[in-house]
This record gives C-alpha cells, sequence and structure tokens, in this order.
C-alpha cells in the first residue's frame, strides 16, 4: 500500500499506522465487549475523581450502568483480590442528585446495597461496585480503587493525502475557504476527528499546528481535489 492509512481507535486513543504504531497515550489496555460498549478496568487503584482522569486518558469515561444485565456484566470484570470498583454515580455536581459521568447521565437504573441511597450522608458523593454486584456511596477521595472505565465501540478511518512524491499535503488557501464547514482550535488529531464526525457532512478535515494547540478545518468536498493541493505545513486527511 503506497498511501499511508490510518486506523483511529477513539476510546484507546491510539493512532495505528500502517506497519508501525505511533502511540499518543496509554494503549495497552485490555477492552471486553458488551451490547455495542468496550469496558477495561484500570490496574492501579485511583481515588474516584483520579479514576475519572484515567479513563478519560484513554478515551473512555467511567462506566455507566443501565440494566441488571450491564450490571452483571460489570460485575463479572472483577479483578481477583478486588472487592470494589469504582463507578461513574456521583452527585458531585448537584447536591443529592446522581448522574453518571458518560451522557446522557440520567439513567433511573440503580442497584444499591439495601437501598443505601436514600440514607446516604451528604458527604458520600461518588458510588462504588462491591464484591457482590451492589453499590455503595463513598467519599469520593477517600478511597483508592480500580476504576471501571467504558466506551462506545467506534472505530473510524481517516486516510493522510500525500502527492506524487509522497509528501503530505493540505489544501491551498483559496480551496480551504471554499470547502471549509467550521472551524475550531483542538487539542489533537483524535479531537479533530471527532469533531469532524460530530459535525456530520464532514469528508475531510485539514490540521495545522498554532501555538494554542491545532487548528481544524472540517471540509466538504466533491470530486477530484488534487489541482488544490501543496506542501505548506498542514495535513489534510480524508474520511474512506
Amino acid at each position: 500500500m503506497n498511501e499511508r492509512e490510518y486506523i483511529v481507535y477513539l476510546a484507546e486513543v491510539e493512532i495505528v499506522v500502517i506497519n508501525h504504531k505511533i502511540q499518543t497515550s496509554v494503549t495497552s489496555v485490555e477492552w471486553h465487549h458488551f451490547e455495542g460498549s468496550s469496558y477495561t478496568v484500570s490496574k492501579v487503584t485511583y481515588s474516584w475523581n483520579n479514576s475519572l482522569q484515567y479513563c478519560e486518558s484513554i478515551g473512555a469515561s467511567l462506566t455507566r450502568i443501565s440494566s441488571l444485565e450491564e450490571n452483571q456484566f460489570v460485575h463479572s470484570l472483577f479483578p481477583k483480590g478486588r472487592e470494589h470498583m469504582w463507578i461513574g454515580l456521583n452527585r458531585q455536581k448537584t447536591e443529592g442528585v446522581w448522574e453518571w459521568t458518560m451522557k446522557p447521565c440520567n439513567f433511573d437504573f440503580r442497584y444499591w446495597d439495601d437501598d443505601t441511597s436514600t440514607y446516604l450522608p451528604k458527604y458520600k458523593k461518588c458510588a462504588r461496585m462491591v464484591i457482590t454486584g451492589k453499590w455503595m456511596g463513598s467519599v469520593c477521595n477517600s478511597w483508592n480503587l480500580v476504576a471501571v472505565c467504558e466506551k462506545e465501540s467506534i472505530e473510524l478511518h481517516m486516510r493522510a493525502v500525500k502527492n506524487t512524491m509522497g509528501q503530505l499535503v493540505c489544501m491551498n488557501p483559496d480551496a480551504l475557504a471554499e470547502l471549509t464547514i467550521t472551524s475550531k482550535q483542538t487539542r489533537s488529531l483524535i479531537e479533530c476527528l471527532q469533531y469532524c464526525v460530530a459535525v456530520g457532512r464532514c469528508n475531510a478535515f485539514q490540521v495545522q499546528q498554532t501555538s494554542d494547540g491545532m487548528m481544524c478545518h472540517v471540509l466538504e468536498y466533491g470530486g477530484d481535489i488534487t489541482e488544490c493541493l501543496e506542501s505548506r505545513g498542514c495535513n489534510l486527511y480524508v474520511m474512506v
């Protein structure tokens, strides 16, 4: 294959390139799949807040449990020797209102141990799953536990555009202005890809490094774009 094909696994925060791998974050993660989502349990223990940061660092969030069947699946992930795992349910944002970190955050399913949510002290604002599969409230930063992370199973493909000499290229300013749907300052290539997908009509995007990160231009085009290309310190990617 002459053209480099990038396969971007959003939730693993990893860019895989044909014949070699470019790591952008933690990639040694074992994912388990259930009904359109993928789950992993951290090998290291964290506070609840740090658990959320860990999950986000691998493109996921603390798990959101919406049914008894999903709860049973998450319970099956308990590592040997562990008796507690952080889940994404918490009431740190609004006093007395339990919400999930994943969107939508207001699923009604609950699996409290003896309905402990009705008399939990106000300072217990984060939920953990115990070895029985039930949930209990905890002080968010007083326990260090393993975290259950969840991501939606999304796999997207994009290809970096090159010229006949094999150089990475991008659109010239006139073509860029004509074909750009919208632009946004992003922190990474993956964030730009996510932005492209969110826009909906995007079938290509162009990135250029700036002092604040990366400028992402979301594009919609049709037909041949080879005449619009030049090499000037930016990169064009097309969805494949």
